[in-house]
């Protein structure tokens, strides 16, 4: 049907953005183009970085550089997602407290201050060992967006 060969189209063409290369090679070039600030292509790098390598280590890397892709779009409920599963796939991974910390912003952007505020409890009651950056973030966004 239309829908299935769309898709299959969307899917041989998507796989053309990375170069041939080692995994790392192809995420540092997914990442440059972040650092570009070439955000479309980006998301699709990632997001065929994560596709062919989701067991690497660079794969929660290249999620949460895929939902900041999303918010700094303001595409705050595909960024929501994408940051829920990369906490979810990696609960204690490096990157955990800072996919929570996003998964928050982009439901108080969306409008769900108490999802919102929950997630950010969530982050200081399970991160007790923040860094000072993500901690301090917390507490701003907890105080801007007016959590008990």
């Amino acid at each position: 049907n239309f829908s299935s060969t769309v898709g299959q189209q969307t899917a041989i063409s998507s796989k053309k953005i990375l170069p041939k290369g080692t995994p790392d090679e192809q995420y540092k070039f997914a990442f440059s183009l972040v650092r570009k600030d070439e955000l479309a292509l980006a998301s699709e790098a990632l997001e065929e970085f994560i596709e062919s390598y989701p067991g690497k280590p660079l794969a929660s890397n290249a999620r949460y550089w895929l939902g900041r892709t999303y918010y700094v779009r303001k595409e705050y409920r595909r960024a929501a997602e994408i940051f829920l599963v990369a906490y979810q796939s990696q609960p204690k991974g490096k990157r955990a407290a800072d996919n929570l910390l996003r998964l928050g912003m982009s439901l108080a952007e969306l409008g769900n201050k108490k999802d919102a505020c929950t997630t950010f409890d969530k982050v200081e009651r399970d991160f007790l060992d923040l860094n000072s950056i993500v901690k301090k973030q917390v507490v701003q966004r907890r105080k801007k967006i007016g959590c008990d």
